[in-house]
């Protein structure tokens, strides 16, 4: 953590609050928070780098895209499946305009997502977006390629 601090204080002093660099050791500071469930100070540098990354690199770079879904993951795992639905679906937008809607990367948001929904009971949502996952899976991987197994393996524990 306190290399962490320092890389940040070193990288403001010589790129500025708005540099690739800053956000890069704003979003490595907030991984640490957040594996420590520090997760009000997990936030805030989170935003902060997502600030920064938007700004020097654009919403569409995925260095910024990643840091929505950290907060998705941020937020799932205070069980605040509300905002953490709201980040995966930011980054599945941004996704799917830089990569198409049949990207294996879109394919794991949507499991994300529907994770989100099975936490919420929503099951009927769940099911359709894991089963729309794997249809993309299908395309890019073969049939026995771990990613295909897992979704199939959650998709029958869904029928228990």
């Amino acid at each position: 953590e306190r290399y962490y601090y320092r890389a940040l204080k070193i990288r403001r002093q010589l790129r500025g609050e708005n540099h690739s660099e800053t956000a890069q050791s704003l979003k490595g500071l907030a991984y640490v928070m957040h594996a420590r469930r520090q997760f009000v100070e997990a936030e805030e540098l989170y935003k902060q780098a997502f600030s920064s990354y938007k700004t020097t690199l654009g919403l569409d770079h995925s260095n910024t895209v990643n840091v929505l879904e950290d907060l998705g993951l941020l937020y799932f795992h205070q069980k605040d499946y509300r905002q953490s639905r709201r980040y995966y679906r930011q980054a599945l937008k941004l996704q799917e305009k830089a990569f198409g809607s049949e990207h294996p990367i879109v394919a794991l948001t949507l499991i994300k997502l529907g994770d989100i929904l099975s936490k919420q009971r929503a099951h009927l949502g769940a099911r359709r977006l894991y089963e729309k996952a794997l249809f993309i899976y299908n395309k890019h991987f073969r049939p026995d390629h771990p990613k295909i197994k897992n979704l199939e393996r959650k998709l029958s524990e869904m029928d228990r």
